[in-house]
């Protein structure tokens, strides 16, 4: 299963959010352009678990909620499902956000700071 292409979207989306190259992106989280490039632009490729660290950070999502919008998780449950697919429905690839695309932005972040998540999915 996994939530195919939301984490390359989020990344890309925060990054235009905040008006950021790749390279300056990367130089914020101090990981490697070529990571950002990576999530970006492959929908499959998973992350470092370090850089998910940093991205959490950086947009202030726990980083458990982050694993659970990479293509292998394996723990997405129905809510991440609906949230996942609402925001990834809500592309439209112009220079900088639009409104309804900065709301559908801190909507998304908002739910994956804070969300719980069902305890089995948690249980490794």
């Amino acid at each position: 299963s996994g939530q195919k292409g939301v984490l390359s979207f989020f990344v890309h989306q925060v990054r235009r959010r905040d008006k950021l190259s790749v390279e300056e992106f990367a130089d914020r989280l101090r990981v490697s352009p070529d990571e950002i490039s990576s999530i970006e632009q492959n929908p499959k490729y998973d992350p470092q678990p370090r850089t998910l660290h940093k991205l959490a950070g950086y947009t202030k999502v726990p980083a458990a909620n982050l694993v659970r919008i990479t293509p292998d998780a394996h723990n997405a449950d129905a809510a991440i499902e609906s949230a996942s697919m609402q925001f990834a429905a809500s592309s439209d690839d112009v220079a900088s956000l639009s409104r309804t695309e900065r709301r559908r932005l801190n909507d998304f972040v908002k739910f994956l700071v804070q969300y719980k998540g069902n305890d089995k999915a948690n249980a490794r």
